[in-house]
């Protein structure tokens, strides 16, 4: 891209000009901004499955380990006041 010179010579022209040239090096076209949505797609979906995967550990972790007592551990057996 040519500049002339009056922008050249010109401060605030010349900003103006380097200013527009970087944004558009920034600039994505449609597909490289398509291609960043199926990254991110990508890592979205991974992160889903992990989280899924913790969950299903939290369930289990979670779980009484029998239905006839309720407890996750055995209550310690009381002594009675005469025994000892």
């Amino acid at each position: 891209m040519l500049t002339s010179r009056y922008t050249l010579r010109h401060p605030e022209f010349h900003a103006a000009v380097t200013e527009h040239r970087q944004h558009g090096k920034d600039a994505l076209p449609l597909t490289g901004l398509a291609v960043q949505l199926g990254q991110l797609r990508r890592y979205l979906g991974a992160v889903a499955a992990e989280v899924r995967r913790h969950e299903e550990q939290h369930r289990k972790l979670n779980r009484a380990p029998s239905k006839r007592s309720g407890h996750r551990f055995p209550r310690p057996r009381r002594r009675g006041l005469g025994s000892g």
